[in-house]
Parts: C-alpha cells; sequence; structure tokens
C-alpha cells in the first residue's frame, strides 16, 4: 500500500481539484489519502470523497508547519511506501507506480522524485544544488561577474539544469512537492522531517541526510506533475522571505555547523555592502525590494 500525505491550510479547492486529477490519471485503490489540516474548512472535500477514497483527515490543532504536518501525517501512515504531496499539484498521467517501483527496484536510492511542470507543462524547478551556498554567493558578486567570467559559468550550470531535467540521475535535493520513500526507512534511519523546520528548506535538509547515509536521491524526468506552485500564498513578502533566509540559515547551522554559518553570513555581509554600494550609484536603492529585503535580514540586530 502506498501512503499518500497532504497538508491543508485554507486550500480545500486545491485539494479538490488535486483528489479529482488523481482519480481520473492514475490507479488509487490501493491507496490511503492522509490530509493533516493546519488550517481551514474541509466540511466539501470530506462530502466528496469520504466514501470513494481510503481518506483520513487529521486536524492539526493550527498550523503546526510543513514538516510538523507530514509527519504528524507519517505518523498515521499504515502503507510500505509514503509519497509527500503538495495540495497545489494536479496528475496528468499516473506517477504512482513509477515511483514505487523506482525505490522497490533500486535497494540504493532513498528518495524518488518526479518531473514538475507548469500548467503549460513548461519545465519547473524539480531539484537543483542550491546546497553550495558558497558557490551561489561567489556565482551573485558584482566583481566576479565582471572581472571573473562567472557570468558563463552561471550560464552553463543554468544551461546543464535544463538538460538534466530530461535525463534520470541521482540529484543533491529534490523538491519536496512530491517525493516518496520507504516507510521502513524513515522509521530506520529516522528520516523523519526536521521539526525545526516551519517552511522552506525542510526539503534540502531531508535530501542531505538520506545522502549521508550512503542513499541516493533519485530524479526520474519520465514522469510528470503540474505544480502550481505557493499554494495559498499569492506574494513574495517580507514576512515571507525572512522565514526562507532563517531556513537557510538553519539548514547550514545543521549541516556545516555554526561556525560555517556565522562565516556565510559574515560574507553575506561584505557581499550585500558591495551590492548597496554599486546601486546607490545606479538608481535609489529601495527600488530593489530583494535586496532592501536581504539588507533588512542580514545587518538586523541578533
Amino acid at each position: 500500500m502506498i501512503s499518500l500525505i497532504l497538508i491543508n491550510y485554507h486550500t480545500e479547492q486545491l485539494l479538490i481539484d488535486c483528489f479529482h486529477s488523481i482519480i481520473s490519471c492514475d490507479e488509487y485503490a490501493n491507496v490511503e489519502f492522509i490530509v493533516v489540516n493546519n488550517g481551514g474548512e474541509l466540511i466539501e472535500l470530506t462530502s466528496i470523497f469520504s466514501n470513494r477514497l481510503n481518506l483520513t483527515i487529521i486536524d492539526a490543532g493550527g498550523n503546526i508547519g510543513f514538516s510538523s504536518a507530514n509527519n504528524l501525517g507519517f505518523a498515521h501512515a499504515s502503507g510500505d511506501f509514503v509519497l509527500f504531496l503538495n495540495s497545489d499539484t494536479r496528475f496528468v498521467e499516473p506517477i504512482l507506480s513509477a515511483m514505487h517501483s523506482e525505490l522497490e527496484n533500486d535497494a540504493s536510492v532513498g528518495i524518488v522524485g518526479c518531473k514538475l511542470v507548469n500548467t503549460d507543462l513548461s519545465i519547473q524547478l524539480s531539484y537543483h544544488d542550491g546546497d553550495r551556498i558558497f558557490r551561489n554567493l561567489w556565482y551573485r558578486n558584482p566583481f566576479a561577474i565582471k572581472f571573473l567570467n562567472v557570468s558563463s559559468r552561471i550560464r552553463h550550470m543554468k544551461n546543464q539544469l535544463q538538460v538534466n531535467h530530461n535525463e534520470t540521475h541521482d540529484a543533491r535535493w529534490l523538491s519536496g512537492a512530491c517525493i516518496m520513500v520507504r516507510k521502513a526507512d524513515v522509521d530506520a534511519f529516522k528520516w523523519n522531517w526536521d521539526n525545526s523546520f516551519f517552511m522552506y528548506w525542510e526539503d534540502v535538509e531531508l535530501c542531505y541526510r538520506v545522502r549521508k547515509t550512503g542513499r541516493k536521491v533519485r530524479y526520474l524526468p519520465t514522469i510528470q506533475l503540474i505544480h502550481y506552485g505557493g499554494g495559498g500564498e499569492t506574494d513574495f513578502s517580507s514576512k515571507r522571505f525572512q522565514v526562507m533566509e532563517k531556513s537557510k540559515l538553519m539548514f547550514i547551522d545543521k549541516a556545516r555547523g555554526i561556525g560555517v554559518r556565522k562565516f556565510y553570513v559574515f560574507l553575506m555581509r561584505c557581499e550585500l555592502k558591495i551590492e548597496k554600494w554599486l546601486e546607490e550609484r545606479r538608481k535609489p536603492i529601495e527600488k530593489n525590494s530583494i535586496l532592501q529585503q536581504e539588507l533588512d535580514f542580514y545587518f538586523k540586530k541578533r
């Protein structure tokens, strides 16, 4: 059996659409659906699907975050394989058997993900190596871009990323929008989601721990899934940005240690001072909202 875990945070209609897409595209008789409710009503969802699906709804008692909600759902899972799926996704083809087969046939694989696409079926970022934090910091340095030919390396990296989205390979981390694991592995290796992460970077951290055990993080381009992205979020607010940056620093702390995190913050501040100096000579800094958010975050008192 496959346990399919989804989280609701005021996204009932998204869940209803997602369930309809699964029913129309995939074999679901041997699937248990577990919805963890972080907030909002699920009256219509229950009415439509409670008699059609093996459905369990768990009330989290409030918004406990992405990681904690996934762990709560996992605690109620009885399947040998567990699929963590975002509510803002749509099946356009069967994916469950392919992901299940990859784990069943290759014991070296710890996590499997599929190709995420936009509504027009163009490729969406489904995997990345963004945990290489110091390389990424170097790639944004204005002097490295201007004098050290970093731009060509960035273009090559982006082009390769696009090419690799069409090839099966082992990635550094997969998007948490759709990943499947063996329940026995999670129990044996303590691959539960880290509850310290409320939202963002929790999938990076999980894949990092999986790779540390010697297991592979497998990306499958042969199956695809529409991902709307963002769920109930509609803007890139300052609050959302701060949550993302806090989660990134928490990941560095856990994966590399507090000393590396402090060094990263020091380098980031140096980088931002350079970018601010250049920006002020081109146009008023307040016009660059992302840079201003970074300055506010990294130069606030801690």
